[in-house]
């Protein structure tokens, strides 16, 4: 989410949204990139924000600076604070919130690498560590969630939205495939193809904002 749609929600006296809301971003939110004058921008908008705003994120992240952040236990589940009311959901954590769970699971291949060597970092790919652990929390839930909540998304909704091989990770593809097929869920969101789109239960989130409960 860029300062534009930020700007726009303000405009739009944020939806309506109120401090028992919670905005999910899927990745790339900007606000840890080491663009200083950008970055003031995004925190000052975000921490007028009147609710509290999660995200995973993406791959176009500054791993170096999001991840110097200590690592704290919120709702049952692995954040950074960015600040008191924006919150960076680790990957492979269950969150309960209110009794709404949620499954978060960061990151994903850049397509742009050979052309912007320098800024992007091996972290956008999750560890053998985060997928397992990912597996261990959705376990002690009895593989059952309401939310899964993801930058990208799982392969046969990326052939829908006829996205190519090459900008797919196989490892996370085949760690999707396998949480659709043994994972219970309401809903699953994902951001990075630069689309809005959706099919059943699945859904890509570009511009738009969806009210999920």
């Amino acid at each position: 989410m860029d300062a534009d749609k930020l700007v726009y929600l303000k405009r739009s006296n944020y939806l309506g949204l109120t401090s028992k809301d919670y905005l999910i971003i899927c990745g790339d939110t900007g606000i840890t990139w080491n663009i200083p004058f950008r970055e003031e921008i995004l925190r000052v908008l975000f921490d007028e924000f009147p609710c509290t705003v999660l995200f995973v994120d993406g791959n176009h992240e500054n791993f170096d600076i999001l991840n110097s952040y200590p690592i704290s236990v919120w709702n049952n589940g692995k954040v950074h604070f960015i600040s008191s009311n924006v919150i960076h959901l680790l990957r492979g954590q269950v969150f309960d919130i209110n009794g709404f769970k949620i499954f978060s699971f960061g990151g994903a291949k850049s397509t742009d690498r050979a052309s912007s060597s320098e800024f992007w970092w091996k972290e956008e790919l999750p560890s053998d560590l985060e997928y397992s652990e990912g597996l261990e929390n959705l376990y002690k839930y009895r593989n059952s969630v309401d939310l899964i909540v993801s930058h990208d998304g799982p392969e046969f909704i990326l052939k829908r939205l006829k996205i190519p091989k090459r900008s797919q990770s196989p490892q996370m593809t085949s760690y999707f495939s396998y949480l659709y097929q043994n994972v219970k869920f309401s809903n699953w969101v994902f951001g990075h193809h630069h689309v809005d789109a959706n099919y059943d239960k699945y859904f890509c989130m570009f511009n738009r904002i969806m009210k999920i409960l």
